[in-house]
C-alpha cells in the first residue's frame, strides 16, 4: 500500500518527533510513505 502523508509546517517546526513516529509506524506495517508536494 501506498500512501500520500502531509505534514502542516507547524508539525514540522513544533514537533517533528510525531512526523518521524508517524512515518515509522506506517513503515512498520507496510505502508510505502510519499511526501506529495
Amino acid at each position: 500500500m501506498r500512501v500520500g502523508l502531509f505534514l502542516p509546517c507547524y508539525v514540522d517546526q513544533f514537533f517533528p518527533q510525531v512526523g518521524l513516529a508517524t512515518v515509522s509506524v506506517l513503515e512498520r506495517f507496510g505502508v510505502e510513505v510519499d511526501f506529495p508536494e
